[in-house]
């Protein structure tokens, strides 16, 4: 792996080193995503960079609630209440899932749907808040 800096500076770390980027500002903006929170990136077994967002879990649920249920076509607030409700319930119950591969969870829809702060959505957001903290629990476990 080279890292090269933006000011021409070229690193070439262990093959098993890890770099945190912490954004100077909100967000960090990678490609054509913007993320909160850090960025880690590290090599794999399978000679690729994973790339992790890590943040707490209710900025997460901010980039996933709008890309699980569309604002635009479901535009109702109670809606996204339930879809947040169900991505937070999802989110505790499997986090780790892929721990094997130095991640929580994956970003696709074989996990949860997250693109990151450019995707958030205010009616999203707004559902987000109003079920804080609230996960559907059935014989004292999150339901899956």
């Amino acid at each position: 792996m080279i890292v090269e800096l933006d000011d021409g500076r070229v690193l070439v770390p262990s093959s098993n080193a890890a770099f945190r980027i912490e954004p100077r500002g909100s967000v960090l903006q990678i490609a054509e995503r913007s993320y909160r929170g850090l960025i880690e990136v590290f090599a794999n077994p399978r000679n690729t960079l994973t790339v992790v967002n890590e943040l707490p879990l209710e900025q997460y649920l901010l980039g996933v609630v709008p890309n699980e249920l569309s604002p635009a076509a479901f535009g109702q607030l109670e809606a996204l209440k339930a879809q947040a409700v169900a991505a937070r319930t999802y989110i505790v119950r499997n986090l780790g899932q892929y721990k094997r591969e130095g991640f929580d969870i994956c970003d696709t829809d074989a996990c949860q749907v997250y693109f990151g702060a450019n995707s958030e959505h205010a009616l999203a957001s707004k559902a987000v808040e109003e079920t804080r903290g609230v996960v559907a629990i059935y014989d004292g476990r999150p339901i899956n």
